[in-house]
């Protein structure tokens, strides 16, 4: 997950050597709703497969797996934030954690300390 996460932020490049293209990595990581206004606890738009939206004030996007994995990377910070749990979906009053949460630590815990 953390290598997906570097290899769009460093628009398709691994190594030094281009295997996604950078007009897909551009395209694929904003909002491809147009004026659809959207919002969930994944994010406010939603690209190719990737949600768009803002963290601590700068774009982000991120990828959500099923159950608790995402993926959020911030460009202007260079910052890939990963996140591996178990998301509570049966049960919302439980002791698992919601996607809301995931997103509040990335964007309101760990992003501030990584201000440029």
């Amino acid at each position: 997950m953390a290598k997906l996460g570097m290899l769009y932020l460093n628009e398709g490049r691994w190594h030094g050597k281009q295997v996604v293209p950078a007009a897909w990595v551009r395209q694929s990581t904003v909002n491809q709703l147009g004026s659809v206004p959207t919002r969930s606890a994944s994010g406010d738009g939603y690209g190719y497969l990737w949600w768009t939206g803002n963290a601590d004030g700068d774009p982000e996007y991120l990828a959500y797996g099923f159950a608790g994995q995402m993926i959020e990377v911030i460009p202007r910070r260079h910052l890939v934030i990963v996140v591996s749990t178990e998301l509570e979906l049966d049960d919302p009053d439980g002791f698992g954690v919601r996607a809301g949460q995931l997103r509040y630590l990335a964007e309101s815990v760990i992003a501030p300390v990584f201000r440029r």
